[in-house]
């Protein structure tokens, strides 16, 4: 694992309060997701197409319409985008593969892996402060909701506000929201109780998507 990767890879504590484990990682405890690669490659490819003109252009198409400063609306345009657009499609046969988002729209459908590498995508090349969370056999997105609008988040959001982490975004008050890339039906904030398990055993890891 390089030292960027280890850098940007942060173990997760429980309960209100929770902090970012800065110093260092420990042991992987992940099944599917022991493999420093697969991370390594999710990163870089939000990274590659976050300024990719087709990209930036379909998340414009979705948000131009809402205020600017109405974050949390521009975050359930995207996420909606990609919950009505695209299906949950297995990987091939014995490969891990990650998609690219350009990929992604010319398949129609991917893995958590890939869904949530457009998801990200979209969301970071608008200018959302945005991040990955692997948990066993799973990862998810998280995006940053400015104080002024955690009032209007649903009330009975999944793991809020017992996750308020503020990653390396520090001296910014509001919340990270959890976004199910693989959802459907679903408002922004709900997970599967398997994913929940997870997160309040410590088991999860987050990946600050700036660079």
């Amino acid at each position: 694992m390089d030292k960027k990767t280890k850098d940007t890879l942060v173990k997760v504590g429980t309960g209100i309060g929770i902090g970012l484990a800065l110093a260092g990682i420990s042991k992987l405890v992940y099944d599917a997701y022991n493999k420093p690669d697969i991370f390594r490659q999710m990163k870089e490819r939000v990274l590659s197409y976050r300024t990719d003109p087709f990209i930036r252009k379909t998340a414009n198409e979705l948000i131009k319409v809402i205020p600017h400063e109405d974050i949390l609306n521009r975050v359930r345009a995207i996420y909606c985008h990609v919950q009505s657009v695209f299906n949950y499609l297995d990987d091939p046969y014995g490969l891990d593969y990650v998609a690219s988002p350009r990929e992604l729209e010319i398949i129609g459908g991917g893995d958590c892996d890939c869904l949530s590498v457009y998801l990200a995508t979209l969301l970071v090349s608008s200018g959302h402060k945005t991040q990955l969370v692997f948990v066993p056999g799973h990862v998810f997105v998280r995006v940053y909701i400015p104080a002024y609008q955690k009032d209007d988040l649903p009330y009975d959001i999944t793991y809020w506000p017992d996750i308020t982490i503020q990653g390396k975004w520090k001296n910014l008050k509001g919340v990270w929201v959890p976004i199910e890339s693989t959802g459907k039906n679903i408002d922004i904030g709900v997970l599967s109780e398997d994913t929940i398990a997870y997160l309040k055993k410590g088991q999860c890891r987050v990946m600050d998507l700036k660079g």
